[in-house]
C-alpha cells in the first residue's frame, strides 16, 4: 500500500508525490469494540506523524505517551495562566575579556507535582498544540518586565529571546506584540533580541524575512539561532535583517575532536563577520575551547563554562561577583580569562592533533601559571600565532601533525618571530633527529618531564 501510495505520478504534465503513514490497532489485541479500535488507530497515528515513521502499531506505551502528552498540553495551559512558569537567564559573555554582554533567557515550568521542568520536557508540546504562541508572548511580557526591572536597577543588560516559526506565522502580529510591550515596560529596543532558528525562518522564507524586518524596524537585534545545523542558503542569509549569529553546540563541543569541526566553526565566524554579523558560540563548557574561540575571532560565547541558567535574581549576584573576580568555583566553570600581565610564566602554544594529550598539557601547563592555548593543525598554529603576535613564548608541537611536519612548522615560525621558543614531541622515540638542539619529550612522558621540559625550553 506504501510503495503504491508514494509512487510518483503525473497531473496535467506535472509530477507529483504523495507521502503516507499506516497506523494499525487489531482486534481482539488492542480493543474490542469499533469505537475504541478507532481511537487506539488515531492515537497510533499520532505517533506516526510525531516521530515521523511510515508504520506504528498501536501499543500501550504509545497510548501513554499520548495520554502524557495530553496531561503537558492540559497542565501548560493551566500553567500559563496560573502563574507556574518561571524564566531563568543564562549569561553571555565577550572573548576574550569573559565580560557580561547580554542573557538568553529559558523558560522554566514550576510543575505543582514534578518540580521545575527543562523546556525539553514541554516546548515539543507546546509547538505541536499551539500552546507555543501564547507560551511565547508570556516569555516576552516577563522578559521586559525584568528588562525595566534590571535598568530601573542601574543595570541595563541584553536579553535575547527564543521566537519560533509559529510565532512569525502570517496570523501573528508578533512585531505589535512587541510594539505594545516596549511601549509599555519602556524598555530600550536594543535591550533586547530574538533568535530565530535556520529551519524556522526557511519554513516559509519570504514571509519570515518580512516578519524579521518588520521587528528590526522597532528597534531590535534579530539573532539566527543553531547556525549550521538549518538548510538556508546564503541568498536568503544575506536577505535576513541580522545582527549576530549563534554558532551552534553541535559544532563547539568537538571542537577539539578534529580538524574539519575546526574549519567550519572559523569559516562560520569569517563567513558571519564578512557580512557583518556579530558571532556567539553556544554549548562552551570548556576553557581550551573559550580561548580557541577567542583565536578564531569568535565575538562571545555562552554556555556552563562561564555560568548555568539562573533566576534573576541569582544572575544579579553572579554578575557582581564575577565582575569582580571572586565568584565562588563551580563544577564546569571557569574563572574570567586572566589578563597576560598578571602571568608569570609566558604563553604556551600546544600543536597536537590528539585532543585528550591538549586537554592533559593544558590543565598541567595552567597549574604552573602558563597562559596555553591550543591548535590541532599546523595551519591553525600558524593562524594562531598570527592573531597573537609576539604573545607566544613557547610552541610545543608534536612532530608529526595532519597537514605538516612539525619541524617545518617551526622552521617557518621562527623566520617571522626570531624569539620564539620551541619544544618538539612525538610518540616515535626516534623522531628526536627531527629536533637538533631543540628540547623532545617521547610520548608518553610525566608530568614531571612535561613541566621540566618546558621550564627548559622556555629558559
Amino acid at each position: 500500500m506504501l510503495a503504491t501510495i508514494t509512487a510518483p505520478f503525473k497531473v496535467a504534465g506535472a509530477e507529483v508525490h504523495l507521502e503516507a503513514r499506516v497506523a494499525v490497532a487489531r482486534y481482539p489485541d488492542h480493543a474490542d469494540s469499533a469505537p475504541e479500535l478507532v481511537r487506539r488507530v488515531e492515537i497510533a497515528l499520532d505517533e506516526a506523524k510525531t516521530k515521523n515513521r511510515t508504520t506504528v502499531v498501536a501499543s500501550a506505551r504509545s497510548e501513554q505517551e499520548h495520554l502524557s502528552r495530553l496531561e503537558t498540553f492540559a497542565g501548560l495551559r493551566a500553567a500559563i495562566a496560573n502563574g507556574e512558569l518561571r524564566l531563568h537567564y543564562q549569561p553571555i559573555v565577550e572573548l576574550p575579556s569573559t565580560s557580561v554582554v547580554g542573557v538568553e533567557a529559558l523558560v522554566r515550568w514550576q510543575h505543582p507535582q514534578r518540580g521545575l521542568l527543562a523546556p525539553g520536557e514541554f516546548i515539543p508540546v507546546a509547538e505541536q498544540s499551539g500552546l507555543i504562541v501564547p507560551l511565547t508572548n508570556w516569555v516576552l511580557n516577563e522578559a521586559l518586565r525584568q528588562s525595566r526591572a534590571w535598568s530601573d536597577a542601574g543595570r541595563p543588560i541584553r536579553i535575547a529571546v527564543n521566537v519560533g516559526a509559529k510565532a512569525l506565522a502570517r496570523s501573528v502580529s508578533l512585531a505589535a506584540t512587541l510594539d505594545g510591550l516596549l511601549r509599555s515596560y519602556g524598555v530600550d529596543p536594543r535591550l533586547i533580541a530574538l533568535e530565530v532558528t535556520e529551519s524556522d525562518v526557511m519554513a516559509d522564507a519570504e514571509h519570515a524575512i518580512a516578519s524579521l524586518r518588520e521587528l528590526k524596524a522597532l528597534g531590535v537585534r534579530i539573532e539566527v539561532d543553531d547556525f549550521g545545523t538549518g538548510y538556508s542558503s546564503l541568498a536568503y542569509l544575506q536577505k535576513l535583517p541580522l545582527d549576530g549569529v549563534k554558532i551552534d553546540r553541535s559544532f563547539i563541543t568537538p571542537l577539539f575532536a578534529d580538524s574539519s569541526t575546526s574549519a567550519i566553526v572559523r569559516a562560520a565566524i569569517e563567513l558571519s563577520h564578512a557580512l557583518g554579523l556579530e558571532t556567539i558560540a553556544e554549548g562552551v563548557e570548556d576553557q581550551a575551547v573559550v580561548e580557541m574561540l577567542g583565536a578564531m575571532g569568535c565575538d562571545s560565547a555562552q554556555g556552563y563554562a562561564f555560568a548555568r541558567p539562573m533566576p534573576a535574581d541569582a544572575l544579579v549576584e553572579w554578575m557582581t561577583a564575577h565582575a569582580t573576580g571572586t565568584e565562588p568555583a563551580r563544577a564546569g566553570s571557569i574563572a574570567p580569562s586572566p589578563v597576560r600581565a598578571e602571568l608569570s610564566s609566558g604563553t604556551v602554544l600546544v600543536v597536537d592533533d590528539e585532543h585528550p594529550f591538549r586537554v592533559s598539557a593544558h590543565r598541567i601547563l595552567t597549574a604552573q601559571g602558563y597562559n596555553v592555548l591550543h591548535a590541532a593543525t599546523a595551519s591553525e598554529a600558524l593562524r594562531m600565532c598570527a592573531t597573537h603576535r609576539g604573545e607566544i613564548d613557547l610552541v610545543l608541537t608534536d612532530l608529526f601533525l595532519t597537514d605538516w611536519q612539525g619541524d617545518k612548522l617551526a622552521a617557518h615560525l621562527r623566520r617571522t618571530y626570531p624569539d620564539l621558543h620551541v619544544m618538539f614531541m612525538s610518540g616515535d622515540p626516534k623522531a628526536n633527529r627531527f629536533a637538533g638542539t631543540d628540547t623532545f619529550l617521547a610520548k608518553p612522558f610525566s608530568r614531571q618531564q612535561l613541566v621540566a621540559g618546558v621550564a627548559g625550553a622556555m629558559a
